[in-house]
């Protein structure tokens, strides 16, 4: 933790020392991101003012920022990554929106953001608005990479199933392996239950009524509740698979074990016949020997 809080504070500092952006004030609770403006022409996609959110666990959310910049600032951060992701799954599984402002409230509406463009509606406000509706586009891009992930999981192990059934060689020979695929299920599990509860509201929303409608609207639209469930209930699934070939290598090392102890003691009555066999023979070679000397 105090690493990834370190590479956070590294990177935030070279953006500072870029010189076309500006740090903007957040809410003071608000400890995961960090927000940047600017009004660099270099920088934009289109007239106004451009906003930047780094995000600690390793997102980043552009508003009106060009593609060139876009990709400078990415190429900045990759300094700072840990375990990153390859680039080609970075691109697929962004999140892009549009957005435009209105005289109306702000809102999410048929797949864009509206912002309320009125004079009461301050650029703190609309920079806070922008910030909620970022922290739902991170989770469902989050969401996204651990789908990915669990697709590859559930490709390693769609064998087992059709290996039982057939009752052929079985892929995973080792309890190491079939524990290294429990551990991953588990740390999937972690990660998005525990880790990054993305079931649950943030607490920076439980006294801002209006960020949270954002939010959670915008969530909402992305499906993050059921696609979470859904991942749920595919984990349970995977788990239970795994369960079933750590149970299967179990029998088959206990019957292993039974066959050992039945040689065992196989060898250990044949051990003890020919003893016996060995005995009379040589007891009965050894009499006759007497009686012949005997006789002579």
């Amino acid at each position: 933790m105090l690493d990834l809080i370190n590479r956070f504070a590294g990177l935030i500092h070279c953006v500072r020392c870029d010189g076309h952006l500006e740090h903007v004030s957040l809410p003071t609770d608000v400890t995961n991101v960090a927000a940047f403006g600017t009004s660099h022409e270099s920088l934009l996609r289109s007239n106004g003012r451009g906003y930047i959110f780094f995000f600690r666990e390793g997102a980043i959310s552009f508003w009106n920022i060009s593609e060139d910049a876009t990709k400078n600032f990415m190429h900045l951060a990759k300094k700072f990554e840990e375990e990153p992701y390859k680039m080609h799954l970075i691109r697929w599984e962004s999140e892009q929106m549009t957005y435009k402002f209105v005289s109306s409230e702000t809102k999410i509406a048929k797949n864009c953001f509206h912002f309320c463009d009125t004079p009461g509606n301050s650029e703190y406000r609309r920079r806070t608005e922008m910030y909620a509706f970022s922290n739902a586009l991170v989770a469902s891009v989050k969401l996204a990479h651990w789908e990915h992930a669990l697709d590859r999981l559930i490709q390693s192990i769609e064998s087992i199933p059709k290996d039982m059934m057939t009752g052929s060689l079985f892929h995973y020979q080792t309890p190491k392996t079939v524990l290294q695929k429990i551990g991953e299920v588990f740390m999937m599990r972690h990660q998005i239950n525990l880790k990054h509860n993305l079931l649950d509201v943030p607490d920076v929303y439980w006294d801002r009524e209006e960020l949270e409608k954002l939010y959670t609207e915008t969530a909402d639209f992305l499906n993050v509740t059921r696609r979470v469930k859904l991942m749920n209930e595919k984990l349970s699934y995977c788990a239970h698979m795994m369960e079933l070939a750590k149970s299967h290598l179990a029998e088959q090392k206990s019957m292993r074990i039974e066959i050992l102890i039945v040689v065992l003691i196989l060898i250990e009555v044949l051990y003890l016949n020919l003893s016996r066999i060995f005995y009379c023979a040589f007891y009965i070679l050894f009499s006759f020997n007497i009686f012949v000397l005997g006789y002579f």
